[in-house]
Order: C-alpha cells, then structure tokens, then sequence
C-alpha cells in the first residue's frame, strides 16, 4: 500500500531588491571575465599600439616596432624596436633594437617597479646619443625650482644579457663609440656581479685612439663594490666604489696606482657638477691614461714632467648641452719628480677655468739644478690654435739653473749643449703679453762661460711665426774654448769674446757680429789674436773685417773682406791678403810642413822645406760659387826671393813659379791653358820647367803640350814632356795612332834618390801602353823598373840593401782581364836593425815573387825569401772587388775580400846572435808554419812555430840548453803545446794559452821547474823547485804558485869597521877609540827600509803576486862576520812595482864573529808583517862565554830601529860587556897592559879578515877554505894565573865515520895554564 508524500511547507519568496544585486553581480562577473578573456585574446594589439604611444612622445621620437609577444607567464618579447626622426630638443637621435625579450612578475612589477623584472635580453642593440642638442622640451624642462630626488634604484640588477652593436655619445668636440658591446648580469644572494665589454673608440680634433674596454663590478643596494676598469688588458681603475643611491653618487677609485675619490651629479638642468681628491697617483700612468683618452694634450716638457707621485684636488661644472661654459679648479703638488733622470723635489700648480679662459696663478717646480716659477699666467682656449693661444697668453716665467748642462738634458734631452755649459749657472725672466715677449733678465755664467744678453723682445705673429720680429742684443765670452772640441770636431784653445745682436723678421733677420780672440790654437795652428766682424741679412753674408795675427815666429798677420751671396751662391769682392816674416814657421804652424829635425851626431842637418825669409800672399775672388774667376799671388823676400803667380779668368787659367826654393832645389816654372767647368776637357802648355840642385840641373829642353777629353775618349802630350840633366832623363809622350791612345815613359838617373823613403841608385823605368779612345778596359800596358840598389826606410825596423828588379804586364781587353807582376832582388844584404847593432858579417839572401792576376783572384804563384841558412816560401791566393779593367777604369787601389796565403819559413836562431849584445849564446832550429784565409772582414790566421834543441845564455841569468817547443796560433787563440829545457841544469816546463786576442784577451800560462837555478852570481846560489802560475783577463794581471828551495848559499863580505860601529850605536854606546869614518851607506840604507826589486813599466807594474817560498833544506849564509843558515816560510805579495814579503824566516845555528867574542844564536826569526813590509821585525838571543862570564844578546825590533841588549852572568854594566866582546878589555882595566890587549885582539881580528880576502875568500861554488876550517876561541875562561885560555881547532874531515861526525886537530891552553894537543871527534846525533 503507497503512502501517499507528505505535503510541503512552500519556500517563501525573497524581496525583489535583493534579487536585482544578484542579478547584477553575475552580469559584471560575466562582463569581467568577457574583458579578461578579450584582453588575453587583444594583448599582443594593444601592446603594439601603447608601447610606440608611450615612450614615442617621451623620447621625442617616431618609434615604431615589428612585433610584441607577451607571454602568459611573464615574458614580454618585441622584435624590430626602432626609434627614429627625432624631435629638436631631444638628445636621443637613434635606437634600434633586433630583439628585446623581459621577463616580470605583474603584480610585483604594480608594486615594487623595476624589482619586477627578473630578466632582460637584447640583441643588436643600437644607441645614438648627442649630448650636445638643446635638452628638453620648452614646456617638460625643469625650472630652477625643480627638486633634486635621489634616483630609485632596485636592491638587485636583474639577469642581464645585452648586445648592442653600437652605442654613440656625442658632445660639441668628442665623440666616444661602443662596438660589440655586451653587458652581462647574474644575481646571486642579493648581489649583482656584472661585466660590460667591448671596443671603445674616442674621437676628437687629430686624436683618434681605440681600446677593447673591460669594466666588471658587483652591484647591491644602489652601490656597486669591486670596480675594475681595464683597456687592452691594462689596468686603468682597481676596486673601486661608487654611491648610485643619492642625488650626488659617490666613488671611490684605486686610479694609477693611487686613491680617487669624490662625488658627482647630474642637476635636472643637465649640468654635471663633479667633485675630486686624488692622493699618491703615479704620474707617469696618468699621463699615458689622458694619452689613451685624448682628453689633453701635454707639450713635451711638460709631458716629461709628469714622473712621480700626484697629490690633486679639483671641481668640474660641466653644462652637457654647452661644454664651453664648462668652468673648474685644479690644485695639484707632484712629489718626487724625475725628468730623464734629474730630481725634481716638489713641483705645485694651482688654475682655474672659466669658459675657455685658464688661468695659473701660481707655478713652481724645484730640482737640486733647476728652478720654474711661473706668475700670472693667462691665456683664452676659445680659440683653441696656437695662434689663438699666444694673442691672448700672458703672464711670467723665472728661471734659475745652478747647472745649465744638467738642466738642459733634463727637460730637453734631445738639444745637444756644449760643454762650457756644464756647471754654469742660468737666470732669467720673460714676460709676455698680448703676443709679445721680453727678457728682462737672461744671464749664463759658468767657469769659462759668461753670456748676458741685455736685450732681448719678440713681436710674436701668431698667423705667421716666421714674420715674428726679433730684437736682441748680448755678448759672450769663453775662457777655455778647448770644451767645444767635441762640438766642432777640430782641436781647440783659447779664450774669446763676442758680441751680437739680432733684428728683424725671424725668417730673415739681420745678424751682427763682433768676434775678438787672444792666444787660439785651432788644429794644432797657434794663433796670437783675431778679430772679426761680420753681418748676415736675407741672402748674404758680409765680412767687412777678419783679421788674425799669429805672433812670433810666423809674425805673420791676415786679413779677409767681401761679400757672400747666398742665392744664387756667388762671391763678391773677396780679397785676402797674409804677410808674415818667415814662411816656412808659418807652414809648420798650419801643419803643412814638419820643422826642421835637429841633425844627429855627426851628421850635417837635413834644410828647411821652404827658405828663410818674409812673405806676402794675395788672392781675389768673384763670380759664381763652384766657378768663381780670381788671382793669387805669393811673394818670398830675403837671401832666395821668389814670386808664384796663378790666375783664372773665365775657361783660361795660367801659373808662373820663379825662383821657388823648395829644400836645395830651386824650380821654375811657366804654364798656361784651358779648363772646362766640367772639369772634363781642357788644355795645358808648359813653356818652362827647370829645377836646379848646387850639383845638377833639371830642365825641359822645349815646350811641352797636353790636351784632354774626357767625353771623346781624347788624350794627348805632344809635344812630349822631356825633363834631362847630365845624370839622366825622363821623357813622356801620349798621342793618338790608328785609333788608339799610345803612351810611352822612360826614365833614367845615374844618382841616388829618395822614393817614398826608399833610397834608389841608379833607377830606370820603362812603361809602354796602349789603348782605344776613351776605352781604359782594353789597355794594354808593360812596365819594367831596375835599380842598381834600393836601400829600405828606417820605419821597415830592419837595414837591408840590394839590387831590384820589377816587371809587369796588363791586357785589360782579355777574358778575364790578366795582369803579371815579377819581383826579383837577387842579392840582398841585411848590415842589421835600424835602431840597433849591426851583424860583423851581414847575412845576404835572395828574394822573389810571381803575381798573376786574373778576373779578381790574385794568384801567388812564388815567394821565395833565402836570408843565410834560413828559408821561407809563400804561396795562395787574394781575390779583390775587380778585375784589372775595372781597377784601371776607375783609376783606384784594388780591396782585397777574401784571403787564401800559406807560409813555410825555417832557419836558425844563431844567425840573431850578433844583434842581441847581451846574450852570450843563441842557437836552436826555428819552423813557422801560418795561413791567413777568410773574408777580408774577418779572417782566420792559423800559425805554428816550432823549436828544437834552443840554446841561450844571457847575461846574468842562468843558462838555457836543450829547449824544444810548440807553439799554435788559432782564430783568437795562441796556445804553447809543450815548451821544454834545461835551466840551469835543471828540467823545466812552460805551458799554457792566451784566448779572447786582439780585444779583450784572457791568458793563462803554468811553469813548473824542479831543482832549477834560479840565480847564480859570485856571491849567490839558489836552486828551487818551481810551480808557477801567470794569469790575465781584463785589467787583472797576477801570479801565484810556490817555490821551494833546495840549495841555497849566500856568501857576502861585510865592512868590518862600518858593522862595529852600527853594533855600539844599536847599542847605546860610542867607541870612543873607534877609528873615525864617513857614515856608512849600508846603514842608511837600513834605516830606508828593505826594498826588493821593481817592475816599473806596464803592464806588469800591476802585476799582483801571490808565490809561497819555503826551502826543503837550510839556506846557508857565510860571511866575514856570521857563519849559519836560515829556512824561508814567506809569501811574496804586492804588485810588481812594489811587492812585499809576508811571514817568517827562522835562523839555524848562526855563528857572528866579534873582535874577541864568537856568539851562537842556535834559533831566531825574522818576521815580515803586511802593515809594515818595509821594516821586517828580528829576534834574535845570541850567547857568548869570555873571561868566565855567560854573555847574552839579544837583537829586537824593526830593521830601522834595531834594539841591542847584553847581559851577562855575572853582571856587568852594558858599556863594559860591548868593550869587552868588541875589543877584549877586561871589565875595569884602565892599565897599559889592557890597552895592549886591545891592540892585539884588533889586530888578529882585522889580519884574519885580511888574510881571508887575499888568500882566501870563498867562491860560491868552491868547498871550505883552509882558513874556513881552522877555528880558534880565547878568552873563555880565565886561567889561574889570571890569564885567558885559548883554544885552536883545524877540522880535518867531515864524514868520518857517519854523514854526521867531524874529525879534529886540537890545541889549547887550560885553566891550569898547561898547553895540550889532541884529535877530537865530534859525533852529532839528527
């Protein structure tokens, strides 16, 4: 069964306001999403229309674009964006862009602006900016009321990825373009990191520079930190840092090696205002930054100023729409400046600008040498030229130079200075004005230098500098003028004066000049004094007076006048007129004759070149420069008169010589002919010619004729030139035959004659040649030339005599072009050196050559050279720069270029015996074996020389025997192989090199020796064993090895009166009963010091020695005084012109001998000290027993100042222990008895000496004397009686039963007064 529904309350009905909002709200719901959708659909559109509307009007351009793509998620992309045409006010002028793409978020772009944009991307941007246009619209300019606002910038720059193409800012005179510039952006943590790179190029009047540019910072917040600017890679800005978040931005830069900082702001009227302080900036980088930017360009001196450390403030206000307003100041202080290397301790600067005017109140800059200070400078840059500049400069400079020189190579290193400029002290002060300047002040004074110029102004034409008008006035003067030798480049002395002045335009102002000089010497001439006056203007110079004077004994005086033209180069009235006293002083004054030499003993002096006597020479010259007609004339009076006369008019020349001595022989002379201006033709008559001698006479019988052309091939003498005399006669004739030029020379003399020094007797020369008109490279030509006997010239360093023989041949028409030379001098003889002895018997020889010359090798195809017993043959060749044609062609000298030449030479060391006085002996077998090959520039020389079984002995030295040895010369290298003898019966060896020659040689040479003698004279004998080394390299010279003696004698007598008295002055005490004498040199001598030998001439007076010197057994030392020995522990040092000792020698056993006393010194020392090696210290205790008293002396001090001490046991008083050891006097004895004592002691003592030195005395070679062995003692002891005891010892062998015992005779009388005999051994134990 259904139930039926239960009924249904029904729902009441809302009021029907409430319904209509509903209604409305889905409408506009609808309608909203009806907008949305279409704005979606529309956005693209819409964004073409609006972008173009909007920034069109705003940067008054027609903007236009392709295409807008705006994303769903952000991304907005416009292709071909491009703004064009642009309004007057605008200085915007261009853009494009192929592609810009941002990416935002809509509603954080609605709320925080550019904070939106995460990411912006650009491609093939374009920028064109004209910073100088008017600026902006009359009705959107900002008034001066306008508020400056900090600009809004975001916390972080959004991701940036930018390619302009180009990027172009223009102003009134720069323009800076960007290519290729990209600009990159990644953010991170709130930091910006960025780079922006690209070519940079900046242009502006004659400056056109570009760089590849890279800045790279990070920006955060409005700041950005780490800013680096390079260009090319150099580092121009270093961590810098700048403030973009307030209306006046912030930097800091580390600039050029210093610190920059400051602030800066763009005011809304578009004026940039720029504040600066700049600390430590290294001047020199600054400079090349402002060259690279082309924002200044400095002059050269001030450029090189800028080297140091740049201290600067300064303030810029720079109107960007009209940069000539810009105005400024600028204080800066330089320290530690250099110019070229002169100090500069401080330079300051303080200016302003003001549109286009700068001005520089003060400028100074200070160095140890130079002084600037600049006052009131002003000049005007509106017009910026040179000749803007200086119409409108002003201002003050001083200068103060304590050394000119110094100063001037500083700030001008390129203008050379003279030398009297060094150390001169400069002042001066120029002002200017209104295009003129004036020294007030301009003063140089140096030690031999004085200019003051009193008046000095200049009318400066900025349009024309050349038509500045000068006017200046000074005066000079020089003490020395040899400091402008290097100037000049001529020798020069003396002192001068001028004065000068200047007037005019300074292309052409007229000059004067006032010259007076005293006491000159100019290449060697002497001259007493000179005056000149000179004066110079627009195409000629005139000298109205030049006069000189050169004093005794010329007395010769010279005067000069006339005018030069200069365009055309012509001479005007040119006179010169010189008179003098003695013609042949004036020649050697000039140099143009050597005075007479002095003659040699025996030999009558060679005549002057020119005779005795006054002169006066006048010469005259007018007409075109390089073809001038004049006359000149000489005149000589006195014991030879005579007249010299040339003259030139037109083509036409003409000479006369009459009566012109010249040595002893007296010419004549009458010539006349033509000469072109080409100098290529001409003619010439001689009429006369005769020299005459005071034993023969040269004359040209007749008239002799020559004509030339040299642009026809034409030359003839016919008539021929014949010059004869009675001893012989040389004839020449050229004339033409069957189209050819034949020449025929023949000369002959019968007497001697002197030919470039050598002197010929008896010469005769025949040459034959032909040739083809104006064709010298088909000649052909023969020479012959004899002579009896040529004698060489001193300068050869050898006398050498004989017949010659030479004869040549030359077809310069063959292929190749031949040429044969035949030397032949078959009889030589050679009396000795020039300077030296000559041979008892001369040695002759022979010697010849044969030369081919073919094409440019010269053939060496015999030299052969016989001289005694020795031998030498060259062979090989030389090439030169040409054949023999062209050598005739061009009538030159051949050079060699190339070398191929061998040498074989042997003979005998003995055939130099006689030249050499202070050699005894000389023999040994020489070979030299040497080749020269390579370019002539620089060739090769090899050599050897080799010697067998040497032998020499020269005076004082010991001998040589048996020496042989190699010696090879190789490129720069001379070595000594093996070089090896005998010395003194000893074996020696020499070796070693010499590299690095000619220039800078570097040689090393070792000797070693064993048991050679090193000296040998009657009183000494030493034998060492020797290991030397001799080194030299540059200015080092130095020797050091050892010697070790092996066997050493020394025997040397001594004055026996002269040693006694020295012992009593050593000692204090005057022997009042001393036989008087003169003063001892040996005791002067002493006192001077020990001087060992010297080597006083270069180089080894430099030479430095360090050779060790000990002995491997005693030195022994005899004399009439001291028999013992001594053991050398030394070391030779110093130089060679003072070497000295170092170290010790040790006595052995020395035994001296008094009058009645023998003292044993059985050890002492004689020590050599460096600081004092002229007085080496002695210590020496010597022991003696007399009378029953031990005697002891001791010797001590320097050699100059010996100390002598005695003592005895028992004591006694010094004065009575001398008289005791010197002449045997008892102590206390006053008695006759004593005094005959004392006669009797001296009396053996000096007889013994006397018996010694006739009968005798030793040889340094020869074994003991039977003097030398017999010993006797008295006065040991005393007796008891009181009377001394002797004893007499006779040794009659040593070596008796050992090396080391001796076999005596005795005789004595004892203290008991008994006399005794005997045989005593002696037995020594080493």
């Amino acid at each position: 069964m259904v139930k039926p529904p239960p009924p249904t309350t029904p729902t009441p009905t809302p009021p029907a306001p409430r319904r209509g909002r509903r209604r409305v709200l889905r409408i506009g719901l609808a309608l909203l999403i009806c907008c949305a959708l279409l704005s979606i659909l529309l956005r693209n559109r819409a964004a073409a229309f609006l972008i173009p509307a909007l920034l069109g009007p705003a940067l008054g351009l027609d903007v236009t674009l392709d295409e807008v793509r705006i994303g769903l998620h952000g991304t907005i992309a416009i292709t071909g964006l491009r703004g064009e045409s642009p309004a007057p006010w605008t200085t915007v002028r261009r853009f494009s862009a192929a592609e810009l793409t941002l990416r935002v978020a809509p509603w954080k772009l609605l709320r925080e602006g550019v904070e939106g944009i995460s990411s912006v991307r650009l491609s093939r941007g374009i920028l064109d900016l004209d910073l100088a246009r008017a600026g902006a619209a009359d009705d959107q300019a900002p008034g001066p009321e306008a508020e400056e606002r900090a600009p809004i910038l975001p916390g972080a720059l959004p991701a940036l990825d930018l390619d302009f193409a180009s990027i172009t800012v223009r102003t009134s005179d720069l323009e800076a373009a960007f290519h290729n510039l990209t600009v990159a952006s990644h953010p991170n943590a709130g930091a910006s990191p960025f780079t922006v790179a690209g070519v940079a190029r900046l242009r502006r009047a004659r400056y056109d520079e570009q760089a590849r540019v890279v800045c790279e910072g990070i920006y955060r917040g409005g700041t950005v930190r780490e800013l680096s600017v390079r260009a090319d890679d150099a580092p121009f800005v270093n961590a810098g840092r700048l403030r973009l978040d307030e209306p006046a931005g912030a930097f800091e830069l580390s600039l050029c090696g210093g610190a920059v900082a400051g602030e800066g702001r763009l005011c809304p009227a578009g004026e940039l205002q720029l504040t600066a302080r700049a600390d430590g900036l290294d001047a020199a980088r600054l400079k090349t930054l402002l060259d690279r930017l082309g924002l200044i360009e400095l002059p050269a001196p001030v450029a090189r100023l800028l080297e140091g450390r740049l201290d600067l403030e300064a303030s810029l206000r720079l109107p960007l729409a009209a940069p000539e307003e810009a105005s400024g100041n600028i204080t800066a202080a330089l320290g530690g400046a250099r110019v070229a290397g002169a100090a500069f301790s401080r330079v300051r600067l303080s200016a302003s600008y003001d549109r286009g005017v700068l001005e520089v109140p003060s400028l100074l800059a200070e160095g140890p040498s130079l002084e600037i200070r600049g006052t009131g400078l002003r000049a005007s840059l509106a017009e910026p030229t040179t000749a803007g500049i200086l119409r409108s400069a002003a201002g003050a400079f001083a200068l103060a130079a304590s050394d000119l020189a110094a100063a001037g190579a500083a700030l001008f290193p390129e203008l050379p200075l003279p030398a009297p400029s060094r150390g001169a002290a400069l002042t001066a002060l120029v002002r200017f004005a209104a295009g003129a300047a004036a020294a007030e002040h301009l003063r140089i004074e140096g030690p031999d230098l004085l200019l003051d110029v009193s008046r000095a102004r200049a009318a400066l034409d900025a349009e024309a500098p050349e038509r500045s008008l000068l006017d200046v006035e000074g005066r000079l003067s020089a003490g020395d003028l040899s400091l402008l030798e290097n100037l000049i480049s001529t020798r020069l002395s003396g002192a001068a004066t001028a004065a000068f002045a200047l007037r005019g335009p300074a292309c052409a102002p007229r000059a004067d000049l006032h010259i007076a000089a005293a006491n000159l010497a100019v290449a060697g001439a002497a001259i007493a004094g000179l005056d000149a006056v000179l004066e110079a203007e627009r195409g000629c110079i005139r000298v109205h007076a030049f006069q000189v004077e050169t004093g005794a004994p010329a007395d010769a005086r010279a005067a000069l006048s006339g005018t030069f033209q200069l365009d055309p180069p012509r001479w005007e009235d040119m006179h010169f007129e010189c008179r003098g006293e003695d013609l042949q002083a004036l020649a050697s004054l000039a140099g143009l004759a050597a005075p007479p030499a002095p003659a040699d003993e025996g030999t009558a002096a060679a005549p002057p070149l020119l005779p005795p006597g006054s002169f006066s020479f006048t010469a005259t010259l007018a007409g075109p420069l390089e073809w001038p007609d004049g006359e000149a004339a000489l005149r000589l009076e006195g014991p030879s008169p005579a007249r010299v006369l040339v003259t030139k008019r037109g083509d036409a020349c003409a000479a006369a010589v009459h009566a012109l001595r010249l040595r002893d022989v007296v010419f004549h002379a009458e010539a006349e002919g033509t000469l072109d201006r080409s100098l290529r033709s001409g003619s010439l008559r001689l009429d006369r010619l005769e020299a005459l001698s005071s034993t023969t006479r040269w004359a040209a019988p007749h008239p002799a004729a020559a004509r030339f052309d040299a642009n026809a091939g034409e030359f003839t003498v016919d008539p021929p030139l014949i010059i004869e005399s009675d001893e012989g006669r040389v004839e020449l004739r050229v004339v033409p035959r069957a189209g050819r030029i034949e020449a025929h020379l023949l000369a002959h003399a019968a007497a001697e004659l002197e030919l470039a020094g050598f002197v010929v007797r008896a010469p005769r020369l025949s040459v034959e040649a032909a040739c083809g008109a104006g064709k010298l490279r088909d000649l052909a030509a023969s020479a012959r030339f004899e002579a009896a006997a040529v004698a060489a010239p001193p300068a050869f360093g050898v006398r050498a005599h004989g017949p010659l023989r030479i004869a040549c041949t030359l077809d310069a028409a063959a292929s190749p072009p031949a040429c044969d030379i035949e030397i032949e001098a078959p009889q030589i003889l050679f009396p000795g050196l020039a300077d030296g002895p000559a041979f008892k018997k001369p040695p002759a020889g022979s010697a010849a050559a044969a030369i081919a010359w073919r094409g440019t090798r010269l053939q060496l195809d015999r030299g052969a050279l016989a001289l005694g017993e020795a031998t030498a043959a060259a062979a090989g060749w030389v090439d030169v720069d040409a054949d023999p044609a062209a050598i005739v062609a061009r009538l030159g000298a051949p050079r060699v270029t190339r070398y191929a030449l061998e040498l074989d030479a042997r003979g005998d060391l003995s055939a130099l015996r006689e030249l050499l006085p202070d050699v005894r002996a000389l023999q040994g077998a020489v070979r030299i074996n040497a080749r020269l090959s390579g370019p002539a520039d620089a060739p090769e020389l090899t050599a050897a020389l080799a010697l067998e079984d040497g032998e020499a002995h020269f005076s004082g030295l010991p001998r040589l025997d048996a020496v042989s040895g190699r010696l090879v010369m190789t490129g720069d290298r001379i070595a000594i192989e093996k070089l090896g003898g005998d010395l003194g019966g000893a074996p020696f060896i020499l070796a070693g090199q010499a590299t690095g020659l000619p220039g800078a040689p570097r040689i090393e040479l070792a000797a070693a020796a064993e048991n050679v003698l090193l000296a040998r004279t009657d009183n000494v004998r030493i034998r060492a064993d020797a290991d030397l080394r001799l080194r030299a390299e540059g200015e080092l010279l130095a020797a050091t090895g050892a010697v070790t003696i092996t066997d050493g004698r020394v025997l040397r007598d001594v004055p026996l009166v002269d040693a006694l008295r020295n012992l009593a002055r050593r000692a204090g005490t005057v022997l009042t009963r001393a036989p008087s004498a003169a003063p001892s040199k040996t005791a002067d001598r002493a006192t001077a010091g020990l001087a060992l030998f010297s080597l006083d001439h270069s180089p080894f007076d430099d030479l430095r020695f360090d050779i060790r010197i000990l002995s491997r057994s005693p030195i022994v030392l005899r004399s009439n005084l001291l028999r013992g020995a001594c053991r050398p522990d030394l070391t030779l040092r110093g130089t060679g012109k003072f070497p000295v000792l170092e170290g010790s020698l040790y006595l052995d056993g020395v035994t001296v001998f008094l009058p009645a006393a023998k003292f044993l010194a059985s050890s002492g020392v004689v020590h050599f000290d460096a600081h004092k090696p002229l007085f080496p210290e002695i210590d020496i205790t010597a022991a003696a027993r007399m009378r029953g008293y031990d005697i002891t002396a001791v010797i001590s001090g320097p050699v100059n100042n010996l100390l002598i001490e005695f003592s005895s046991s028992p004591p006694l008083p010094s004065e009575s222990l001398l008289l005791m050891v010197t002449t045997g006097r008892p102590p206390g004895a006053e008695d006759v008895e004593s005094e005959k004592q004392v006669l009797i002691t001296a009396a053996q003592y000096f007889g013994l000496d006397l018996l010694r030195s006739l009968f005798g005395r030793e040889r340094i070679d020869a074994g003991e004397s039977i003097l030398e062995r017999f010993e006797f003692d008295i006065g040991r002891n005393l007796s008891r009686s009181g009377n001394e005891t002797w004893e007499a010892r006779f040794l009659v062998t040593r070596a008796l039963l050992s090396e080391a015992d001796d076999l005596y005779l005795t005789g004595e009388r004892d203290g008991f007064d008994h006399y005794n005999a005997g045989v005593r051994v002696v037995f020594r134990n080493d």
